[in-house]
């Protein structure tokens, strides 16, 4: 069976936001651009801070992490919190709405949702479902993916519409990664493969919003990452943006 695809949301401000309004969520909470690690960039990032998005291209060492985490999940499992909200991803390209849904979910109760929120629905009936149910779920949610697909054609990028989807999958080599403030911070892989790997994983509990700049600068060491976030790679002229 031909697996679902979608195609990509532009890792923007504009359109995020967008998205999320359209979704049903009162812009209370904004996405920003993140310009650097360096802390007079840093402290630019209005607080406090409960998410962090990152796009960034795929290379040799990360595909190698990758690998590796997928066999270590098929003999051991993850052990993920149940307050914690996580979904397995099974539709090409939909990374950034799945990172986007993270945010939302694991802090719903910070957020304003509109009476006839698309996606508070999507939430409410999905939280008594495991991870891979979500999944199957979002596949038929059309609510989300109509408004995925209206998305994204914004954004500054060129439109992929007239891309055939066996060239474009070839063409995009781009994932998410997001961090998430809850009672601890969390990392979650938002990827895709045969497998359907999705990581979540606990990285130290925190209750300070500030702690998001070490969380940040973290990523610069990451060994998931080659070349660092903040350069652009040799190899293309892909570069990784942080919301």
């Amino acid at each position: 069976m031909e697996p679902h695809r979608w195609l990509p949301l532009e890792a923007n401000p504009d359109v995020t936001n967008q998205f999320l309004k359209q979704l049903g969520i009162h812009p209370d909470w904004q996405f920003v651009d993140v310009y650097g690690m360096e802390p007079e960039l840093l402290s630019m990032v209005p607080r406090p801070v409960c998410a962090v998005l990152l796009l960034f291209p795929i290379t040799e060492k990360y595909e190698t992490f990758r690998t590796e985490e997928e066999e270590r999940i098929k003999a051991k499992g993850q052990d993920v919190k149940s307050s914690v909200y996580f979904m397995k991803q099974t539709i090409n390209n939909a990374c950034g709405t799945i990172g986007l849904i993270h945010a939302i979910a694991n802090n719903r109760e910070k957020m304003n949702f509109e009476t006839n929120s698309s996606l508070k629905k999507f939430l409410e009936d999905s939280l008594s479902m495991t991870p891979e149910e979500r999944a199957k779920y979002l596949e038929t949610y059309e609510a989300i993916r109509v408004t995925h697909e209206s998305s994204a054609h914004e954004g500054q990028t060129e439109c992929l519409f007239n891309i055939p989807p066996s060239l474009l999958q070839g063409l995009l080599c781009m994932y998410y990664v997001i961090w998430l403030q809850t009672d601890y911070w969390v990392e979650l892989l938002c990827v895709y493969r045969s497998a359907q790997l999705s990581v979540c994983r606990t990285r130290g509990r925190s209750s300070d919003p500030s702690a998001v700049h070490m969380t940040i600068l973290e990523t610069k060491t990451r060994t998931i990452l080659s070349p660092p976030i903040s350069k652009v790679s040799s190899d293309d002229d892909m570069q990784s943006n942080l919301l």
